[in-house]
């Protein structure tokens, strides 16, 4: 349990920094922002070329706990993980490739009618998916930050990005539900699925997660309606709610849980099959097709500690501002709390995958973030997302193309190579040159134990494949 939070509290330190520096940044596009028509939020990328691939169940069951059952290998030990995303629709590296960022030219795009920016960087730490017959039991310590900036007016971004623009002081910018959301904390979480029944060529399972978080800090800051004027002392008149929570490694705590279920139908009987056991003479038996569905990230973290939070109606000037930066309330701030609770990014994922021959699958999912906006915490956006793989118990390849919030599909590549993963949701600026409004990258390493121990000696089918030694790891 010590080296549990050991590994936990390293975990929400390399967040603090990430953290501290959007923090003042958000603060201060909410506070000088406003609204029009576009409502793009969240930035909850998946890791589509991971979490697609069943070699990888340490990774699945973060999309849906109820994927584990029947894992083609026994054990998974994920070491190290990252994932970084960030995007907006405002400002972009002209014609460039990603091996090029120390010569990128950054130039404004002003054609939106509201300008949008979100991001994600998740750490995983050490997690493992293990089968014991027909359940599967998993760990999971994960950290992440999520931030979105949702409902902004491109004519008060462009100042920050235009050299020579100025607002005019005659117009006087009307905006309604304008929001900025930060939020990062660090997760310890137990996984289960269990297969509940084998009838012919079908199976059913089902799987939960259950997550204790610690939360590292949060700034949130939502407004209902209300305008601004660039007169030289007024940032924002109108109603909303704000609430700050200092970044500590243990600013808050709260739980979460995940829910999943799957059908899947097999490639023959298994009314006598048990995975991974000497009973079914230690064979795993493919799927033809998998439907799966699941809730992700349903939960909560309170925070208590050097947090605030406060509601205003009315003009909101510089110095307001300041005030509430330095833990003070101006009089224009009620209803002042010293807690509050903050929800995480949940939404219902519905997956399906389909073997078309030996070793080659395609994969369709849908995620649709929980309608959490005027709410404290952070938001997760939509996405649909549709690949092809070609899997082996040794390599996988996979090329994802996903939409993210409905807007332009964006091409990806993920590749395992024995414990080594990395990939990208957005992989085509690696070698073509384009306009790079957005970047994706995540990586892992993994160990991978192909057989149970007690199926020392015996040869089973694995996948297509003969399972190795299960002394040794199964890369």
């Amino acid at each position: 349990m010590l080296i549990t939070y050991s590994l936990q509290a390293n975990v929400i330190l390399l967040h603090l920094r990430v953290f501290q520096l959007y923090r003042l940044y958000s603060l201060y596009l909410l506070f000088t922002s406003a609204l029009v028509t576009l409502d793009i939020s969240g930035a909850a990328q998946e890791k589509h070329g991971l979490v697609t691939d069943d070699f990888l169940p340490a990774h699945q069951m973060l999309v849906n706990p109820a994927l584990t059952a029947n894992q083609p290998i026994w054990l998974d030990i994920n070491l190290v993980g990252l994932h970084a995303f960030a995007g907006n629709n405002f400002a972009f590296a002209n014609q460039t490739t990603y091996p090029d960022a120390g010569n990128w030219t950054f130039l404004p795009d002003i054609s939106p009618k509201a300008a949008f920016f979100n991001t994600q960087s998740t750490v995983m730490g050490p997690s493992a998916s293990l089968a014991i017959k027909n359940t599967t039991l998993g760990l999971q310590i994960n950290g992440k930050t999520f931030a979105n900036i949702s409902r902004i007016p491109m004519d008060l971004i462009r100042p920050l990005i235009e050299s020579g623009y100025n607002l005019d002081s005659n117009e006087v910018y009307t905006f309604s539900k304008a929001r900025v959301k930060a939020m990062s904390w660090a997760e310890v979480g137990l996984n289960g699925s269990h297969i509940i029944s084998k009838k012919g060529n079908n199976m059913l399972s089902v799987g939960a997660a259950f997550k204790y978080l610690r939360g590292v800090g949060l700034t949130n800051a939502i407004s209902e309606v209300g305008s601004y004027q660039e007169d030289g002392s007024n940032v924002a008149n109108g109603s909303g709610k704000y609430a700050l929570a200092e970044p500590s490694e243990n600013a808050g705590t709260g739980f979460s849980i995940d829910l999943g279920f799957t059908y899947q139908k097999m490639l023959s009987n298994v009314e006598n099959y048990t995975p991974h056991s000497k009973e079914s003479k230690c064979q795993h038996i493919p799927y033809k097709f998998r439907f799966g569905v699941s809730i992700i990230d349903l939960g909560y973290i309170k925070y208590k500690n050097n947090a605030q939070f406060g509601e205003w109606s009315g003009t909101i000037d510089n110095q307001d501002l300041e005030d509430i930066l330095n833990a003070q309330a101006p009089t224009v701030i009620t209803n002042i709390k010293s807690e509050f609770s903050a929800v995480l990014p949940a939404a219902i994922s519905v997956q399906l995958d389909a073997r078309i021959i030996k070793r080659l699958y395609v994969h369709g999912s849908i995620y649709q973030g929980f309608q959490t906006a005027n709410l404290l915490g952070v938001e997760r956006g939509n996405t649909i997302a549709a690949s092809v793989r070609y899997q082996h118990r040794f390599f996988n390849i996979a090329i994802p193309v996903r939409l993210f919030n409905y807007q332009k599909p964006k091409v990806g590549l993920a590749v395992r190579l024995g414990p080594v993963n990395i990939g990208s949701d957005i992989f085509t600026p690696l070698f073509i040159k384009s306009d790079i409004y957005s970047a994706d990258i995540y990586a892992s390493l993994h160990l991978k134990f192909g057989r149970n121990p007690k199926c020392k000696g015996r040869k089973g089918k694995h996948s297509g494949g003969v399972v190795g030694d299960p002394s040794c790891p199964t890369w």
